[in-house]
C-alpha cells in the first residue's frame, strides 16, 4: 500500500525522519499525494495553516479535534527545519502557508534543497518514511 496517498499520511514520514536531520537542516517531502489532501476536517485546518508557531498558538488550550494532531506535529518540526514539498496531487492553495515551500516540479525542489548545502554536506533519501527508524550514530 502506497504511504503517499494523501498529504496528511505525508506528514508521519515527516516526523520519523526529523531524527537525522541537523538542526537548521532542511526537509524536502516528496509524495504524489494522488488522493489529494485528507479528510474533510485536515483539509480545512490545513488550508487555513498559517504557520509553525501560529498554529500551535491557535491550538494552546483548546480542546482537540479530529485531525488537529497531525498538524501538530508538523509544526513541531517545522520550528526546528524549513520545509518543502514536491506533492503533484496538491496544489499550493490547499496548503495554507507551506504552499509557499510547495515545488510544481521535481527538479526545482532538489536544486532548492541542496543550495547552500555545504561541500561535506549530506542528503539522505528515506523511502517509506513511516515505517523508518532513522538514527545517526554518534561518533567520538
Amino acid at each position: 500500500m502506497p504511504l503517499d496517498l494523501t498529504f496528511y499520511q505525508t506528514i508521519k514520514g515527516i516526523t520519523a525522519v526529523q531524527h537525522i536531520v541537523k538542526p537548521g537542516g532542511k526537509i524536502l517531502i516528496v509524495s504524489e499525494c494522488s488522493e489529494g489532501i485528507g479528510s474533510p476536517e485536515f483539509s480545512e485546518k490545513l488550508r487555513n495553516y498559517k504557520g509553525a508557531q501560529s498554529f500551535l498558538d491557535e491550538i494552546s488550550d483548546t480542546p482537540v479535534v479530529p485531525d488537529q494532531w497531525q498538524l501538530e506535529k508538523l509544526a513541531l518540526v517545522a520550528l526546528k527545519h524549513p520545509l518543502s514539498f514536491y506533492a503533484p496531487g496538491t496544489r499550493p492553495q490547499q496548503l495554507g502557508a507551506l504552499g509557499a515551500q510547495s515545488f510544481a516540479n521535481l527538479q526545482d525542489a532538489v536544486n532548492d534543497l541542496v543550495s547552500g548545502l555545504p561541500p561535506d554536506g549530506r542528503v539522505a533519501i528515506i523511502p517509506d518514511g513511516p515505517y523508518a527508524f532513522a538514527r545517526v550514530a554518534l561518533t567520538a
